[in-house]
């Protein structure tokens, strides 16, 4: 005899989400297949009834699904909010300032989520929240600006003001330790301008790049700053291939494009921040995967866009499994649902304009 089969829907559903985790929605599918009773458990504890009806509107595109509608009794704090931004510079200033609104209404930062298809999205959302002085802990991985590369861009930015500084030298082309202990006193003994002299010592990896920049600064009034900038970055990481697929690009954007003459203290005092920080209860920046389980009073899924999410338009069963996830994410807010879309993105090192996600029309 079958076994009586009890389904939380909004639970247990999402423990099939995953395909890379080997996950296949059949398997509770086929479910009722074996099972003498299915009861379906159809309310909803967690979010306000207008957040969970959206929700329901968008997962009823899915073909591939048992029937059911969830309800909720819970009374809406909030509209649901649904914009789209020129680009992920704009979209990121606009998020932070709403965040610190909600914390003037007395949120609290760790009541607070943003969700993100990737992990590198979270870049300009973490310096627009240092901006306003906002704490943030991110999941999954380190802060952007404490890895070894992003301190790297930085250094060269302030690199092209003072191309005589050797501690900025060392961080845009790191150099063996070996290397420096021997270099620094000499350099300080020769009297030569700094390319000078690195252009002329015996340590080849050294003296190739300075020659370079060296040449680059002889002619350096045929080029704006964010040509120089852009000439360096090719130059002193391998190649720009390597730095796109490192997602730098959104920090380069951020470096040209935001004032940050006037501004790079904040970009330094992220690249300085260290681990303690994350015990810090801040505002949370996640991966919609990360967030399976969790639920947050105020949640904002920002760059809802096609070849985000969902990243592929031709593939029907990948379609259903983003949709799955994007049901997850709108699900983890209790009171306050903000969706955003950006116009430009940066996709494999090129700036693309992309059309707001198929998720938004469905469920809109």
């Amino acid at each position: 005899m079958g076994e009586k089969l009890e389904i939380i829907s909004n639970t247990y559903l999402s423990l099939f989400v995953y395909s890379f985790r080997s996950s296949d929605i059949e398997i509770i599918n086929n479910f009722k297949n074996t099972a003498d009773e299915v009861i379906v458990l159809n309310q909803n504890y967690r979010c306000a009834s207008n957040i969970l009806s959206k929700a329901n509107h968008l997962i009823s595109y899915n073909t591939n699904r048992l029937p059911k509608k969830l309800f909720s009794d819970i009374q809406p704090k909030f509209p649901i909010k649904c914009d789209d931004y020129e680009d992920t510079n704009q979209e990121a200033a606009f998020i932070a300032s709403k965040i610190e609104v909600l914390i003037n209404k007395g949120y609290k930062p760790n009541e607070i989520a943003v969700l993100f298809r990737n992990n590198y999205q979270s870049t300009k959302i973490e310096y627009q929240l240092k901006k306003r002085n906002i704490p943030f802990t991110t999941y999954g991985k380190l802060k952007f600006f404490l890895y070894d590369e992003p301190r790297r861009m930085i250094a060269i930015y302030k690199y092209l003001n003072n191309p005589n500084d050797y501690i900025l030298y060392r961080q845009a082309i790191p150099i063996d330790e070996a290397i420096y202990q021997h270099l620094i006193p000499e350099y300080k003994a020769s009297n030569k301008k700094l390319l000078d002299y690195l252009s002329e010592c015996k340590y080849e990896q050294v003296s190739s790049k300075a020659k370079e920049i060296r040449n680059l600064y002889n002619n350096i009034s045929k080029y704006d700053k964010s040509k120089l900038f852009d000439i360096l970055m090719n130059l002193l990481f391998n190649n720009s291939a390597n730095y796109e697929k490192l997602h730098l690009l959104d920090l380069r954007d951020l470096i040209v494009n935001n004032e940050l003459e006037h501004e790079i203290d904040i970009i330094n005092e992220l690249a300085l921040d260290n681990e303690s920080n994350d015990k810090v209860m801040g505002v949370n920046l996640m991966t919609i995967h990360k967030s399976k389980g969790l639920e947050f009073k105020c949640v904002f899924i920002i760059s809802l866009n096609d070849k985000i999410i969902p990243s592929n338009l031709t593939d029907n069963n990948l379609i259903e499994e983003e949709r799955r996830l994007c049901y997850v994410a709108m699900t983890r807010a209790k009171e306050y649902l903000y969706l955003s879309s950006a116009d430009y993105h940066y996709i494999n090192g090129i700036r693309k304009r992309l059309r707001p996600s198929i998720f938004l029309s469905e469920i809109n």
